[in-house]
């Protein structure tokens, strides 16, 4: 039987995840206490640092691993040499994905995500290489075709990089703006779930590549379930976001002929959220332009908090960024011109019942593709009545009821 005995404060505190949380406050003499004699010196100096040999502390924990890369983009630290070196280790990259249940993984992820440096985490997670640790499960592999399951894994190393680093720049142009885009930005920025959200969405999106072997299976679904046992409500936003990335594609490839329909029927796809859809989806598109430009490190450097000056001041990145912005600060400003903002809280001027009624006619298969034109028909005659509306029901409905 095991037997449970009080430890001491020593004790206890090289037990910590790392010297910045190994620190106590002692109520008697009014005093912090240090007893790992690195705590203050590396809180003072911004350092992460482990307590007892990296390798002890990460075999205890290794959930410990991610903790850290997680007070690092929280608080903007740096991770010290041998720390850093040690979670590179293949040993204690195993033990993370046999011992430690994905819940604690995506809570932990989460946290970096919502962060107030996820580019910087996104860094240190290739740095250590644990991109396929995290974003896979071999789960997967019984329901999607291997080549393209392999594809996917093969490309979020330098997809979450380019990320990490062009995101800084896609921020500052943004912000430094005045324009709707950049409320949005602003507004997704001060909300943790859309936050998390957002970055889930960017990571998986070499996804898209994925070809189920089994009808109707999602990978995204698949992934977000298994993988980081996400809640349904997140499952469906990302799913949503990364299924119909190539729909906004076809809106911009057509602009001057798009529709208010158009368009309409594209944002209801995303409830209560398609401005976190376009902004996710405005990064998609600066990644996939920037990729062919961007000369990424071979193997990639030590991560620091702050972005290369480099970097932020690379003119043909910049260059590309702001003009893929403006694509989409104008689709923003048509939507405002259409008044499509709450659009997906419209309903049909006819519904169900009324149209069986109008027509003397049963529910049937006809019911839904009629709802779905009524619906394209009022995003194209807003100003039009529910008698318009019955009048162009009757003009379509024999070739639903032949």
């Amino acid at each position: 039987v095991p037997t449970i005995e009080f430890g001491t404060p020593e004790e206890d505190a090289v037990r910590r995840d790392a010297t910045l949380n190994a620190l106590f406050y002692n109520l008697n003499q009014q005093k912090i206490e240090d007893f790992t004699k690195k705590g203050l010196d590396d809180l003072q100096h911004g350092i992460l640092r482990t307590p007892l040999p990296p390798i002890k502390t990460f075999l205890d924990d290794p959930l410990r691993i991610i903790r850290l890369i997680r007070f690092a983009s929280r608080f903007n630290f740096i991770i010290e040499p041998e720390t850093l070196n040690a979670m590179k280790e293949e040993h204690n990259q195993l033990a993370l994905q046999t011992k430690i249940s994905r819940e604690r993984v995506e809570i932990e992820l989460r946290k970096i995500l919502t962060s107030k440096n996820p580019g910087y985490g996104l860094q240190l997670i290739n740095y250590v290489d644990l991109a396929r640790s995290i974003f896979y499960v071999p789960e997967l592999a019984k329901d999607f075709e291997p080549e393209s399951l392999e594809k996917a894994c093969s490309q979020f190393r330098r997809h979450m990089e380019i990320a990490s680093l062009i995101y800084p720049n896609f921020k500052h142009i943004l912000l430094s703006s005045t324009t709707k885009f950049k409320r949005e930005l602003s507004n997704l920025i001060a909300n943790d779930e859309f936050k998390n959200i957002f970055w889930l969405s960017i990571i998986l999106h070499p996804y898209v590549v994925v070809k189920p072997l089994k009808p109707q299976r999602d990978v995204f679904n698949q992934y977000l379930r298994l993988g980081l046992t996400a809640k349904k409500s997140d499952i469906a936003k990302i799913s949503a976001i990364n299924s119909n990335s190539d729909k906004i594609s076809q809106l911009f490839a057509k602009a001057d002929s798009v529709t208010r329909s158009d368009l309409g029927v594209y944002l209801r796809l995303f409830p209560e959220y398609a401005n976190l859809n376009i902004i996710a989806n405005a990064l998609l598109e600066c990644i996939r332009k920037v990729d062919p430009i961007i000369k990424l490190p071979s193997p990639l450097p030590v991560p620091y908090p702050e972005q290369s000056e480099e970097m932020l001041n690379d003119d043909k990145i910049n260059q590309v960024l702001a003009s893929t912005i403006q694509n989409y600060e104008d689709l923003f400003t048509q939507i405002e011109k259409w008044d499509l903002t709450n659009v997906h809280t419209m309903k049909p001027l006819l519904d169900g019942t009324t149209l069986s009624k109008k027509l003397n006619m049963k529910p049937g298969p006809w019911l839904r593709p009629v709802t779905e034109e009524i619906l394209v028909w009022q995003l194209d005659n807003p100003t039009l009545n529910a008698d318009d509306c019955l009048e162009f029901v009757k003009s379509i409905i024999p070739k639903y009821t032949k």
